[in-house]
């Protein structure tokens, strides 16, 4: 057909005047082609965006995990020292206790007044056996002598040692000398 005005120019004679504007405003492969690349474009820049977003959150709950070990790891050493502390307090208390129970255990070994007499520490069958002890005769002899056994001897020479807190029985001998018990 011949161009006037106000008339398109159709390719062929079977073209309807619709079917030319449609052909006119359809894309081309090419230009659907570059649509496609341009979306697919647009997406990875989305996921980048999200993928360093996510990136962003992940390095500061690292950071955060990180803040959290160094916070346990020096309430862990704070607990520690307070252990040893506590530990060396205790420590400290049993030596002390220690030397003022040997300082005092000593003094009373020393220095038995007048008024803390054998007589009155000591029960009647323990000053028999103390006595007997400083005489020198045996468990045995002590036991057939008081009609008792060894070993009740015995038990009564262990309370008459803790009693007077002597460690022998040469120590023994020499306090129930000393406090007039037996004569040599």
């Amino acid at each position: 057909m011949n161009k006037k005005k106000g008339f398109t120019h159709r390719k062929n004679a079977t073209e309807s005047p619709l079917e030319a504007n449609i052909s006119v405003m359809s894309p081309t492969s090419a230009e659907v082609k570059a649509l496609v690349k341009r979306e697919t474009e647009v997406i990875a820049e989305e996921q980048a965006v999200l993928n360093r977003e996510e990136q962003a959150g992940l390095r500061e709950d690292i950071a955060n995990l990180r803040e959290d070990v160094v916070d346990l790891r020096e309430e862990a050493a704070d607990e520690r020292e307070k252990t040893m502390r506590d530990h060396k307090k205790k420590i400290r208390a049993k030596v002390m206790f220690s030397e003022h129970k040997e300082v005092i255990d000593e003094y009373d070994h020393e220095h038995l007044n007048e008024k803390t007499s054998v007589f009155s520490i000591l029960t009647a069958r323990e000053r028999e056996v103390i006595k007997l002890i400083a005489e020198g005769s045996s468990t045995a002899q002590i036991a057939s002598s008081m009609t008792i056994s060894t070993k009740t001897v015995d038990t009564h020479r262990q309370h008459i040692m803790d009693k007077l807190n002597i460690r022998g029985i040469a120590d023994l001998t020499r306090y129930a000398i000393r406090k007039g018990i037996t004569r040599l």
